[in-house]
């Protein structure tokens, strides 16, 4: 999956982010819901000029958790971001980077 560096777009009528992503030729609309908004730091009454600059700032991580959610059910050409699948990745990187015995430092290694 590769993403474009356009900035993300505010669609008032499904209260979300729209960013694209493209798989093996097709392009794949990707959206940020207002859940998901919130769990970045966005309030009910930010302004869409707002909800954007955090989107951009959290973008690395909504282009994670696209990857992964496409990933786990790649059917369909729409990705919709919500609170629980940022929460879910937030588990699995925790689970992933927490040392496999009490005491044990962080290496690359695992």
């Amino acid at each position: 999956m590769r993403f474009l560096g356009e900035a993300g777009i505010y669609l008032p009528d499904r209260d979300a982010i729209k960013f694209t992503a493209l798989s093996g030729g097709d392009a794949l609309d990707c959206y940020v819901t207002r859940s998901a908004l919130e769990v970045i730091g966005c309030a009910a009454k930010d302004r869409p000029a707002a909800l954007i600059a955090r989107f951009q700032h959290n973008r690395a991580l909504m282009e994670l958790a696209a990857t992964v959610k496409y990933q786990r059910s790649p059917a369909g050409s729409v990705i919709a971001l919500e609170a629980e699948d940022l929460r879910d990745l937030s588990q699995d990187l925790t689970r992933r980077l927490a040392p496999s015995r009490p005491g044990k430092t962080f290496d690359m290694e695992g």
